[in-house]
Parts: structure tokens; C-alpha cells; sequence
């Protein structure tokens, strides 16, 4: 045994702790038993990371963006072919009919009362012609006339007002006419009054006007007469005898408290829109004939013959209305003929001839409203012997009393009557083959959809019926509330056709 000394002994303990005691932690399982990398490799290792991320999300956004395209692409493509399709298929098919066609081509009478202020120096105003005084008997009258070329427009218009109440004590008349001198080359107008004091006399103001809208004459009247008061007014329209017809833009007259008589102008006057108002006085029209007509009133009747080609309104109140019409379809037009007639409190008695060229495949030709609540109402629609079948739009309403519409063998269409506390008939004339319109001997034909003591609904024409709705077909439709309906499917002896 060798024993060291004591200082070689102490050199070998200090030798031995003299630096740090590195010890590696024990190997886990699967890990190499290499030391840590160095510098280099673990930079390396660190960059691999966010590499392999950029890579994942370059290929999402590729993917998304691929599948956005691909989107647009079927949306354009459905658009550009399925559309088409669609509204082809629904054109052939004609499940039903159309909605109601906008009425672009309505007019309504002018408003002129009390729409501007002449001054009273104006040239052209309170030019008499005769002035009588009779202060015996409380009456002033006066008299004053004017000319126009005959072209243009003409307005007839006065400040009175459409309340009984403000317009008491005033009273006139409106004629329009051909002058029986064939001599005139003008238009001629003609006003007379007559007051029943000089002060009221002096207060009405008669003014023409030959230029813009005025152009005229115009009638200005003080307000609130006295109880005792009175103002009577006449004014005459005559239009010249001439060998070829006179073309008058528009003609407009608001007259409150007027008779107004229209005469029969033949072939002397084409109006292109005539624009009738009134209020309390009756309103006559022995032909007129026009592109657009619209008459107006309030409390009285509109009466007579009218021809138009586009629109035809005649509108009142608590009046009637008695009515000759004849609604014509022009060859060159592309757009329905309207008409309507329309009362609150009083009858409707009107019968309506279309007459329009032989077309086919246009839209529906003729298109109505006819109403009233709460008087009887008789309409009779016909076709013109020279005209074939055509589509017509029709829809009539009442209220409280009887309704009673006849179409003649020439309409070919649906049909509704309906009433909710009364009952609807339907009488259908027989008619012999030889009476088709299309010279076809077919048999006329009517079918029933629904028959009840309220409503009776179906379709009626030759031959037979198709098996969805067509464009050149008609739908009538006949609605009451409290009274009864009568619906006639005439035949040709006993309509216009």
C-alpha cells in the first residue's frame, strides 16, 4: 500500500475542484445523443418554419381566388343563358294575363280658375262693343266680341269658383259651333253679360288674349256677391266654314256654373286634346272628336258622341253620364286606346263601338274602367262591322244598384261576375256557325270555370278554347257589392256588329 503524502495528497483534491462540473442530462427516448447544433444549423432550423407557412398560405389564396373566379363565371353564365330561356318558356306559355297596362297617354282636364292675374290694363280687356243701362229694371248689360286664327290653341276660362256657396247669384253659358256664315275665315268670339247693378258690371272684367296659353278669352268676377246680387254670362266659340279642316292643338275650357254646349264640327275641325271642365251646370257635346278627350264635372251630367283614338275620360261627381262612343285603334298605333267613365252618385247609360285594322300579335288593344256607386249603370260594347275580333280590357264596378253589360258575338275572352250580397246571371245567345268572324263555320262556344249565385267566371268564343291564355284574347270583369249583375254574350242581331 502506498501512502502519499500529505501535500501531493491536498495538490490532487485542489486539481479536481479547480473548474465547473459539466454534467449532460440523460438521453430521452428517440433523441440522438448529440450535442446541441451550433450557431449555423439552429438559424437554419429557425428560418424552415415561417418558409413552409408562406408556402401554405400563397396556396390558399390561390385557392380562393380560383374559387371567386369560378363564381363569377356561373352567375354570368346563368344570367346570359338562363334568362332567356326563362322568359321564353313564359311567353310561349301565357299562364294568365298580363298585368294592367300603364296608362302613359291619360290627360286630365286643365285647372284654369284662378291660375294667374291679368292686370287690369291689359290691352284686350273690358273693350265693349254695346253698353245698356236700364236702372229701371236693375239691369246693366254689355256686349264685346274678338277674332283668332284659326290654329293653334284656344282657352276658355273664368275665376268662378266650383262652391255653390262663393258662386251664388252667377250664372252662364258656353256654345262652340261652326259659324253659319260661310263667309267668316276666323275664329269668332262672342260675350255678352248682364248685371244687375252698374258697380257688379264694372267689377267683371272680360280679357283676351291672342298669344300663349291665355290665348282667348278669360272671365274675372268679384267674389261674394251680395244676396241681392246677379251677373249673367254668355259666351259664343265660332270656328270658320272651310274646305279643308282646321287642326286646333288643344282645346281647354274651365267654366264653373256654364252650361256647356259643344256642336257637331264634322269633318271642319281636327282637335288634337280637348280639355272640358264645369262643376254645377251640364255639359253637352253634340260630336267631338279628338286624339285625347277628358270632361270634367262635378255635380251634373256629361252628355253626348265621342270619337278618340287614345284616351278617353269623362269624369263627374253626382252627375250621370250618357255617352255614344267610338274608340278607335289607328294602323300606325302601338299602344292600347283607354277609356274611362267614372260617376259617384248617379247612372251610367253608354254604349262603345272599337273599331281598329285587322293585326295580330300587338297588345291588348282596348283597355276600360267604367263605375259608379250608386246608380244604375248599362253598358253595351261592340266591335265595328268592318272590325275582326279584338283584345279588350274591360272593367266595370258599382255599388248599390243594378248592373247590366252586353258583349257582342265578336268578343272573344274571359269573363268574371261577381256581387257579395246579391245575385249575378249570365244569358248566352245562341249563334249559328255561319256567324264566325274568321269565316271558319266553328261553333260558338262557352265553358264555365265556376257558377255560383254570386259569381260566375269562364271563357266565350268560336271554336275551340285555347288551353292557356293568349295576347289577343279579352277579360271582362263586372263587380258589385250590394245589387245585382247581369252579364249579356249577345249575337250579332242583337249588337252593332
Amino acid at each position: 500500500m502506498i501512502i502519499l503524502e500529505e501535500a501531493d495528497q491536498q495538490a490532487k483534491l485542489d486539481s479536481s475542484v479547480a473548474g465547473p462540473t459539466l454534467r449532460f442530462p440523460d438521453r430521452a427516448v428517440g433523441r440522438s445523443s448529440s450535442p446541441l447544433p451550433d450557431y449555423e444549423t439552429s438559424q437554419a432550423q429557425h428560418n424552415l418554419t415561417p418558409t413552409r407557412k408562406s408556402l401554405h398560405s400563397r396556396v390558399d389564396a390561390r385557392f380562393w381566388r380560383a374559387t371567386l373566379y369560378a363564381l363569377v363565371i356561373y352567375v354570368v353564365l346563368s344570367v346570359v343563358i338562363g334568362v332567356p330561356l326563362i322568359v321564353t318558356r313564359l311567353s310561349k306559355k301565357h299562364r294568365g294575363p298580363p298585368g294592367p297596362w300603364p296608362n302613359d297617354d291619360s290627360i286630365s282636364p286643365q285647372s284654369l280658375g284662378n291660375n294667374a292675374v291679368l292686370s287690369l290694363e291689359t290691352v284686350g280687356c273690358n273693350t265693349w262693343d254695346t253698353i245698356e243701362d236700364d236702372p229701371l229694371h236693375s239691369l246693366f248689360s254689355a256686349s264685346t266680341s274678338h277674332t283668332l286664327l284659326p290654329s293653334g290653341s284656344i282657352s276658355i276660362r273664368s275665376n268662378v269658383s266650383i262652391k255653390a256657396v262663393d258662386a251664388a247669384g252667377i250664372a252662364g253659358n258656353l256654345t262652340v259651333d261652326i259659324n253659319p256664315d260661310s263667309s267668316a275665315d276666323v275664329v269668332l268670339l262672342l260675350v255678352s253679360l248682364q248685371s244687375s247693378s252698374l258697380n257688379l258690371r264694372q267689377r267683371t272684367h272680360v280679357c283676351f288674349s291672342d298669344t300663349g296659353s291665355d290665348r282667348g278669352v278669360s272671365l274675372y268676377v268679384p267674389n261674394h256677391l251680395d244676396d241681392a246680387a246677379s251677373l249673367s254670362v254668355a259666351i259664343t266659340l265660332l270656328f270658320p266654314q272651310t274646305s279643308s279642316a282646321i287642326n286646333i292643338d288643344y282645346l281647354a275650357t274651365y267654366l264653373p256654373m256654364f252650361t256647356q254646349v259643344f256642336g257637331d264640327f264634322g269633318d271642319n275641325i281636327s282637335f288634337s286634346k280637348v280639355s272640358i271642365e264645369g262643376a254645377s251646370m251640364g255639359i253637352i257635346c253634340d260630336f267631338m272628336q279628338a286624339p285625347k278627350i277628358a270632361v270634367k264635372n262635378a255635380l251634373a251630367s256629361i252628355s253626348g258622341t265621342f270619337n278618340a283614338s287614345e284616351n278617353l275620360k269623362l269624369d263627374t261627381v253626382g252627375g250621370p253620364i250618357y255617352a255614344n262612343i267610338t274608340l278607335v285603334q289607328d294602323k300606325d298605333r302601338h299602344h292600347p286606346t283607354f277609356f274611362s267613365l267614372d260617376t259617384g252618385n248617379s247612372e251610367i247609360d253608354a254604349s262603345v263601338v272599337l273599331l281598329a285594322p285587322n293585326r295580330y300579335n300587338e297588345p291588348l288593344n282596348f283597355i276600360g274602367r267604367v263605375q259608379t256607386f250608386n246608380g244604375p249603370l248599362t253598358l253595351d260594347v261592340s266591335h265595328d262591322s268592318s272590325t275582326p275580333p279584338v283584345p279588350l280590357d274591360l272593367h266595370v264596378q258599382n255599388t248599390q244598384a243594378e248592373s247590366n253589360v252586353t258583349l257582342d258575338s265578336k268578343y272573344i275572352g274571359l269573363f268574371d261576375v261577381q256581387t257579395k250580397l246579391a245575385n249575378v246571371a249570365v244569358k248566352e245567345s245562341r249563334i249559328d256557325s255561319s256567324w264566325d268572324p274568321a269565316g271558319e263555320n266553328r261553333s260558338r262556344m262557352c265553358e264555365y270555370d265556376q257558377t255560383s249565385s254570386n259569381r260566375v267566371r269562364g271563357w266565350i268564343g268560336w271554336g275551340q278554347r285555347p288551353t292557356n291564355w293568349k295576347p289577343r284574347d279579352g277579360r271582362v270583369q263586372v263587380v258589385s257589392s250590394l245589387s245585382p249583375v247581369h252579364l249579356h254574350l249577345a249575337g250579332p242581331s242583337e249588337g252593332a256588329s
